[in-house]
């Protein structure tokens, strides 16, 4: 009786051995010519939020070979003594051309939040405020993304008004900053 039960148990063995098991079975490798890294995560400098650095997000919502539509967002801060001013903002980008490498243009809308003096006080030690600045940007430049996951860069031109804070209440901009943005991140 117990060289059956060993027998038995052998040949159970063998026939387990013998089944395929789902937990060695590899995935399918992902197709990124059917379904390519869409999303960026990237540090930019300068660029679209007026700052020296900003954090970003870019989600390619149409994507066709030859042009491709972006939206990003972005948020930046910037100490001014005790304080933390912050910027944020979104864009639109037209992306043209296959491949890795890119043309991009599009507009955006970034919001400085500042802590500026007050302009109707007269006083030698003006009092200052919290300022909301809305401006409207334009961005120009290269941008190497491929369709797989991994590195991710852009560079470009980005022109924007720019009012100074000398208690002028003008509605058309007294500068335009040229900013030139360089950003280095990852795609997935």
């Amino acid at each position: 009786m117990r060289y059956i039960f060993i027998l038995l148990f052998i040949y159970s063995a063998f026939l387990r051995a013998q089944q395929p098991h789902d937990d060695y079975v590899l995935e399918k490798p992902r197709d990124y010519s059917i379904d390519p890294a869409l999303n960026a995560n990237y540090i930019e400098i300068l660029g679209n939020s007026g700052f020296l650095f900003s954090l970003n997000l870019d989600r390619i919502f149409l994507y066709k070979p030859k042009l491709k539509i972006s939206g990003a967002a972005g948020i930046a801060v910037l100490p001014n003594g005790p304080y933390m001013e912050q910027s944020y903002y979104v864009a639109n980008n037209y992306i043209l051309f296959d491949g890795d490498h890119h043309l991009e243009f599009g507009p955006g809308l970034t919001l400085w939040r500042k802590y500026n003096p007050v302009c109707t006080d007269s006083a030698q030690y003006p009092k200052y405020n919290w300022e909301s600045i809305w401006f409207g940007m334009f961005r120009l430049g290269y941008r190497y993304q491929k369709n797989e996951e991994g590195f991710f860069f852009k560079a470009g031109l980005t022109p924007f008004p720019y009012r100074k804070f000398d208690c002028k209440s003008e509605f058309f901009p007294e500068h335009w900053n040229l900013l030139f943005g360089i950003a280095i991140g990852v795609t997935y």
